[in-house]
């Protein structure tokens, strides 16, 4: 399958900020190309405290969703509104992505996005700005999710409530946008606390480095050691 281009699109970083915007998102589905928004949240923080929170429902297109096995019309089905909680009543009333994204640009400015698999997040983001409002989100991002594996090593999974359980954040409210970004923070501020316990940000940034497989020397005293050979068939 061919890689999505997405043009202007910012740039994935490592560090270990104190100055970001934790962002995430709900969706209708997985495919930020033929499903849409239906929440984003965000929260600024500022020396490593949380000084803005934002939220917004976001209306989707009516579509043919299916409901207790059947296909009908409505926002999100029954697998959304499991997972979320998110109803087309609350949706009927909810600002179109028109009107909604705006409010989302201003807030997220130009800071760097943290989120946990925030790949993800940017995708719906930047489609439906460039949808919507003609231009793409630009913002460089953050992986959670690629911190909490090098540091989490023993975890067998690290799915967002995973980290949270290892690390003693309450995980109450999942699946709402605004209440995974509570609980983003509080997981990369333990994460950030635990890296840098272990030495500087530039050591743990090291972690990240490809090391090189030692080229295989071969075994001194072998007859063929430091020979080249040549292959003739007969």
């Amino acid at each position: 399958m061919a890689k999505i281009q997405r043009p202007g699109k910012g740039e994935s970083r490592l560090c270990l900020p104190r100055d970001y915007v934790v962002v995430d998102t709900e969706t209708t589905g997985l495919s930020s190309e033929n499903c849409d928004l239906i929440e984003v949240s965000a929260l600024r923080v500022r020396g490593g405290d949380v000084v803005k929170t934002f939220s917004t429902l976001v209306r989707p297109p009516w579509r043919e969703v299916q409901r207790n096995g059947e296909w009908t019309e409505g926002y999100v089905d029954d697998f959304i509104q499991g997972l979320t909680g998110i109803t087309d009543e609350m949706l009927q009333d909810a600002p179109f992505p028109q009107d909604a994204l705006p409010q989302v640009e201003k807030f997220l400015g130009d800071d760097l996005l943290l989120g946990h698999n925030v790949g993800f997040d940017m995708a719906f983001l930047y489609d439906s700005f460039q949808k919507y409002l003609g231009r793409p989100c630009r913002n460089d991002s953050l992986d959670h999710l690629r911190i909490a594996r090098k540091l989490l090593p023993e975890l067998p999974h690290h799915k967002l409530g995973d980290v949270a359980a290892a690390l003693g954040v309450p995980y109450e409210g999942a699946h709402r946008a605004l209440n995974d970004c509570r609980i983003t923070y509080a997981c990369y501020e333990k994460l950030r606390a635990l890296a840098l316990s272990q030495g500087t940000e530039e050591d743990f940034l090291r972690l990240f480095e490809k090391k090189k497989k030692p080229r295989y020397p071969g075994i001194p005293g072998h007859p063929f050691y430091g020979k080249h050979l040549a292959f003739a068939g007969g």
